[in-house]
C-alpha cells in the first residue's frame, strides 16, 4: 500500500475518485510517469495498492518515497481477488500484456477501471492484441488534441474520455529557476525497433535506434560546438548498447546520470529525440527541441510545431 508522504498538496484526478481504494497498474515508463506523478501531487487518503513490472518499477520508487510495489507473480496476480477495490487504474504501452491484466481483472471482479493514455499515437493498438480490444471504463488523457484523437479512435464504443490536468507541466513550472541550465545537448533514445511503436519507414527502408544514433552523431560532427553531449537512455533500453554506439561513433558524449527526466531537460540547451514525450515535455520547459524524424512522409505525432528536423541545423550554440 502507499502511503503519502511530503506531497505537493495538489487537488488531482487521483481526490476526484474519492477515498476510495484503488489498485494501480503500470509496466512501460511515460504513462507510468504521469501516474506516479498523479499520486505524489495528491491529497487522498484512499488506500492505493501498486502492481508495477518492468520501467514502471524504478519509476514508482524515485517518485515516491514511500512506495513498496506488490510483487506478485502472473499466477499469483490472476488468481487474488480484486473485489475490495473501486477502481483499477493502467498505464499503456507495447511492450507488457500486464496492463491489461489490469484491465481484465477490472472486468472480472467488477471494478470500475480507467486507462491513462501518454502519447498521440496509436491508442487503440495501445488497448490490442491480437484481434482484442481491452476498453477501460474510463479513458484520460492529457490534452484537446489527445481528446479529440480518442474521442475518433473510440467513436461508438462505449467508454468515457476524460481530460485531466498535466502534472508534468505542473512541476515543470515549479521547477523553472531553481535548476540551471548548461551549454548542452542531450539526446533521448527510445525503443522503436522491437516492440512496434514507432519503426519509421521512409520508402522501403525501416530505421532502428542505431541509424537514428549515427546519423545524430554525423550531423553532430558537422557542426562547430562548444556543447556539452548527454545521452539519456530510454528505462527499457540498454546503457551498454548506447555506450558501444557512442565508442563505435567516436562523438565525444556521456551516458546522463541524472535521475529525474524533467531536471535534465531543464539542465540542456537543446533535446533531441524522436517522438519520445520528453520531446513534448522539453518544449513545454521552453527548451529549443528537435526530432531525428527524416523528411518527406512521415508526420511527427507530437502536436507541437515549434519541433524543428534536426537534419535542417546548421549552427548550435
Amino acid at each position: 500500500m502507499y502511503k503519502l508522504k511530503d506531497n505537493y498538496k495538489v487537488n488531482t484526478e487521483i481526490d476526484q475518485l474519492g477515498n476510495n481504494p484503488i489498485a494501480v497498474f503500470a509496466h512501460d515508463a511515460g504513462a507510468a510517469m504521469y501516474i506516479a506523478k498523479l499520486l505524489k501531487m495528491s491529497c487522498t487518503t484512499a488506500i492505493i495498492d501498486i502492481y508495477v513490472s518492468g520501467p514502471a518499477k524504478n519509476i514508482f520508487q524515485k517518485e515516491l518515497k514511500s512506495y513498496k510495489g506488490n510483487n506478485l507473480t502472473f499466477k499469483e496476480l490472476v488468481k487474488s481477488d480484486f473485489t475490495s477495490y473501486a477502481y483499477i487504474l493502467t498505464g499503456s504501452g507495447w511492450s507488457s500484456d500486464f496492463e491489461l491484466e489490469g484491465l481484465k481483472l477490472a472486468k472480472e471482479f467488477g471494478v470500475s477501471s480507467i486507462t491513462l493514455l501518454d502519447h498521440w499515437t496509436n491508442f487503440r493498438r495501445r488497448l490490442t492484441r491480437g484481434d482484442e480490444l481491452f476498453l477501460p471504463d474510463t479513458i484520460w488523457v492529457l490534452d484537446d488534441h489527445a481528446i479529440d484523437l480518442a474521442k475518433d479512435e473510440f467513436r461508438d464504443l462505449k467508454v468515457t474520455i476524460t481530460k485531466i490536468g498535466d502534472p508534468i507541466k505542473f512541476e515543470i513550472s515549479e521547477l523553472v529557476g531553481k535548476v540551471n541550465e548548461e551549454k548542452s545537448i542531450l539526446y533521448v533514445t527510445e525503443p522503436i525497433g522491437n516492440i512496434g511503436k514507432m519503426n519509421q519507414v521512409k520508402g522501403e527502408r525501416i530505421f532502428s535506434e542505431k541509424d537514428f544514433f549515427l546519423k545524430f552523431t554525423n550531423i553532430i560532427k558537422g557542426l562547430d560546438l562548444n556543447l556539452k553531449i548527454y545521452i539519456r537512455v530510454h528505462p527499457s533500453e540498454s546503457r551498454e548498447f548506447y555506450n558501444e554506439l557512442i565508442m563505435q561513433s567516436g562523438l565525444n558524449a556521456s551516458i546522463s546520470k541524472i535521475d529525474d527526466p524533467l531536471v535534465e531537460i531543464l539542465k540542456s540547451r537543446y533535446v533531441v529525440g524522436m517522438e519520445s514525450i520528453m520531446l513534448a515535455w522539453a518544449i513545454n520547459a521552453g527548451k529549443s527541441v528537435y526530432t531525428m524524424l527524416p523528411k518527406g512522409k512521415h508526420r511527427k505525432k507530437i502536436p507541437y510545431k515549434a519541433i524543428g528536423k534536426f537534419e535542417d541545423v546548421t549552427t548550435l550554440s
